[in-house]
């Protein structure tokens, strides 16, 4: 079963963070906000996941593209286009993300402007008849 987890929102009220990175990626910890989420999902058995990526959401992007060799030591030979050499076991999670573009200016809530209801067994708070039809592409 995959979890679907909305990261669209400006996060208009952690402003003073948000101004140079999505919320997701707002640190708390030492973490950004989404990697404890996900291994919350994770200790239950839920793997899968889809981010539904809107504002800033190339950064988000960027974080897990480049999280493996920001978090850990490795060595480079720049003479060798081989892949970097990591010093220390994989301790990553087993997770499989799936990234969906949105739109930079897309809304994490129903669109009560469009009169169109969420289907039925579906959350209201986090479905909008948009990304409803682009995640389907995604099965």
């Amino acid at each position: 079963m995959r979890v679907v987890i909305l990261c669209g929102g400006m996060g208009t009220r952690l402003r003073e963070e948000t101004e140079f990175r999505p919320k997701p990626l707002v640190e708390i910890g030492g973490e950004p906000i989404l990697w404890p989420m996900m291994k919350i999902y994770s200790r239950f058995g839920f793997h899968d996941f889809v981010r539904c990526l809107g504002y800033k959401g190339q950064m988000i992007k960027e974080y897990f593209l480049n999280c493996r060799v920001m978090n850990r030591d490795f060595t480079r030979r720049l003479d060798s286009p081989d892949n970097p050499e990591f010093h220390a076991a994989n301790t990553y999670e087993p997770w499989s993300i799936t990234f969906v573009d949105t739109g930079a200016e897309a809304m994490t809530g129903c669109c009560p402007n469009l009169n169109v209801a969420p289907p039925s067994g579906r959350l209201n708070a986090g479905w909008q008849p948009a990304l409803h039809l682009k995640l389907g592409q995604h099965r």
